[in-house]
């Protein structure tokens, strides 16, 4: 699990030195750099948890009144299957 902690510490440092921090005083940095930050940060939890053989998704929640911008929300999906006996 440290090892996965530090992963995810070094990704946020990495982002930070490639885009730059997100500031609303920063006009380069739009929604699309937070879904990528999103990612980029969690995907070594992700990528670890798949390896145990779970299959989940990380999905932006769409905005109800189809506007962008403000709070952005995500989700982590875990998928199963219901057999048939």
């Amino acid at each position: 699990m440290d090892a996965i902690k530090e992963k995810v510490y070094d990704r946020i440092v990495e982002y930070l030195d490639i885009e730059g921090y997100p500031t609303e005083v920063n006009r380069y940095f739009k929604e699309a750099n937070i879904s990528s930050l999103v990612l980029y940060t969690i995907g070594p939890i992700l990528n670890r948890v798949r390896k145990m053989g779970r299959n989940i998704r990380l999905t932006r929640v769409a905005s109800v009144d189809g506007e962008t911008g403000g709070s952005e929300e995500f989700v982590v999906l875990d998928y199963i299957t219901v057999t048939e006996e």
